[in-house]
């Protein structure tokens, strides 16, 4: 058998990577053993899965040493796990390629060591030059302590504790460091947390706040004031002013912040925006946040949607009957979904939901049809669909029978998925098939829903009163606002 972590990493790296590490083997200075770049020369062959039957160790050796010599495990094995080795050496390498402030300070350490005083000051200003540039970027202030911790070794070096130390500005920037470091934790604590119900132990809070309000010079810098607005929102959940404050923040600043913060502002805002706003407004709002997100680009990470992303912004656009904005977004970003493993189940998802809500029952049924998600949360949502695809074109006795296969699904599966998650779906499935009984243990109330029409009679109505109640009443899960809707359609005579 061959190296099963080498093939594992082979599958995960696109195709210009793959590439890469061929020019990579080729090189002689990382690598010297022609026999390594063979193996993954051999190995490329059976690209992007590496699974083909025809590859195996016995084919991979006579590739290498000759079909002529024995086979030899331990030297087929020996290669491997030098060709694993130089593989990851790759990785690290590309990063770095990549990464042009840990080379500097790579250059530093080096320029330091080699007492190259010269090459080290010009080399330390333009570090300080750029970093002082990149204001508004968070990842700055580690680079900042680390380059002059450095600093600090080309001082010493020739220090006899009379000249200038670099302690004060060594202080000053840990400073900056740990007070931005501990916003942004504090910020993910309250978030993980409210969504986990994780009570999460929120130490130096009171201090770090304290220390802003003795020090507001720490918030000229957009990094810092931007976790700082955040904070604001987690701690007072629904507070409007905080809320408008950190929303104006993120206009006013959106030239000079990294993307990737900005999405994490607005994330706040979304998350937030539950509390803050009315059911009448929330999804207006909602919609009106992602547009803006659209516009300035920052939902995108490297060009591309995540799977997630790209089906919250379509169900709130569907909730408030957006439906040809919501056909435009799902065709302009189909191809832009990530991991693209999701791309196809994405797709199709959202399409089927995009019908449902247009009323068009059976073409969204048939959408579902052509879906094969592989992701256990995509077969639930496409599950859910189709229950309540069954109920809106009343197959009584195809609902009946699905929903027994779903509550064996979630039953099967159950370790797979989120508790929370389970107990959702449980609900949905029990509440609407006590509908669907309710609807089918009195005739009257029957004949009333196959012609999607109110309930006639007064005895009917109370029931499912009764029922709209228990269900209200429940906490909150998945469906639970369109099965309400339902009910209420019964009950008050709006069309079903």
């Amino acid at each position: 058998m061959l190296h099963a972590r080498l093939l594992e990493l082979l599958r995960r790296l696109p195709a210009p990577e793959l590439s890469g590490f061929d020019k990579f083997l080729e090189s002689p200075f990382f690598n010297a053993n022609e026999k390594v770049l063979n193996l993954y020369r051999y190995l490329l062959v059976f690209a992007p899965g590496f699974d083909h039957p025809k590859l195996n160790a016995g084919a991979a050796f006579a590739q290498i040493w000759g079909a002529d010599k024995p086979f030899d495990k331990a030297a087929l094995n020996r290669l491997s796990s030098q060709l694993f080795k130089l593989a990851e050496q790759y990785l690290a390498f590309s990063a770095l390629a990549e990464d042009e402030n840990r080379r500097t300070l790579y250059l530093l350490r080096r320029y330091e060591t080699l007492e190259l005083d010269d090459h080290f000051s010009s080399a330390y200003r333009r570090m300080e030059q750029k970093l002082e540039a990149a204001r508004g970027n968070f990842t700055r202030f580690d680079l900042l302590l680390e380059s002059e911790l450095i600093r600090a070794d080309w001082l010493n070096r020739a220090d006899d504790r009379t000249g200038e130390a670099n302690l004060q500005l060594l202080n000053d920037r840990l400073d900056w460091l740990f007070i931005a470091s501990k916003i942004k934790f504090l910020n993910e604590m309250l978030s993980r947390g409210a969504v986990s119900k994780t009570g999460y132990r929120l130490s130096w809070k009171d201090e770090v706040l304290q220390a802003l309000e003795a020090s507001p010079h720490y918030l000229d810098d957009p990094a810092v004031a931007l976790q700082y607005r955040m904070l604001q929102v987690l701690l007072q959940p629904g507070d409007t002013p905080s809320f408008d404050a950190l929303h104006v923040f993120l206009q006013q600043h959106s030239a000079g912040i990294p993307a990737a913060d900005l999405r994490d502002g607005y994330a706040c805002l979304e998350n937030a925006a539950k509390l803050v706003f009315p059911l009448q407004t929330y999804y207006s709002r909602l919609l009106e946040l992602y547009r803006e997100q659209l516009a300035m680009g920052v939902l995108y990470r490297e060009g591309q949607l995540h799977h997630a992303v790209f089906r919250n912004v379509v169900n709130v656009a569907l909730n408030l009957n957006e439906f040809e904005w919501s056909a435009q977004f799902i065709e302009q970003h189909r191809e832009r979904i990530t991991p693209e493993g999701y791309r196809t189940a994405a797709y199709l998802q959202n399409m089927a939901l995009l019908h449902f809500h247009r009323g068009d029952f059976h073409q969204a049924q048939q959408v579902l049809a052509q879906s094969n998600p592989e992701d256990v949360y995509y077969k639930l949502m496409d599950r859910s669909l189709l229950a309540r695809i069954y109920f809106e074109l009343r197959e009584s006795e195809v609902l009946d029978n699905f929903l027994n296969a779903f509550s064996k699904f979630v039953f099967d599966q159950q370790k797979k998925i989120a508790a929370p998650k389970v107990r959702s779906y449980r609900a949905f499935i029990n509440n609407l098939r006590q509908l669907h009984n309710l609807i089918h243990a009195h005739p009257s109330l029957f004949q009333d829903w196959l012609g999607h029409a109110p309930a006639r009679h007064a005895d009917d109505r109370a029931l499912i009163d009764r029922l709209y109640n228990d269900i209200a009443a429940e906490p909150v899960f998945y469906g639970q606002k369109w099965l309400l809707e339902k009910i209420e359609a019964l009950k008050d005579g709006e069309r079903l």
